[in-house]
């Protein structure tokens, strides 16, 4: 799973242009997904962004995918709200 982590990290990062620290912040709440990509979004709160401030961001195919694919393979074990699971980057 370490290597869908890294993979859908990388591809959703530069899909998104998601800062890596609001990345470590979402939980499945904020994930828009969707087969429409006018209807796709990714809800940053204000709590996790660098400047305070809300916003919603697209959320393209390729990167809902490589989310979809991490969320699979990752540990079942893990808390059903975090998205990415940096806290499990026991190499």
């Amino acid at each position: 799973y370490k290597v869908a982590l890294l993979r859908s990290l990388v591809i959703f990062l530069s899909e998104t242009g998601v800062r890596i620290s609001e990345a470590a912040g979402l939980v499945h709440q904020n994930m828009g997904f969707d087969d429409d990509l006018e209807q796709a979004y990714i809800h940053l709160p204000e709590h996790i962004t660098k400047n305070g401030k809300e916003r919603y961001v697209p959320f393209s195919a390729e990167a809902q995918a490589a989310v979809k694919e991490y969320l699979r393979v990752r540990p079942k074990d893990t808390p059903l709200e975090q998205v990415f699971l940096f806290n499990h980057w026991a190499w």
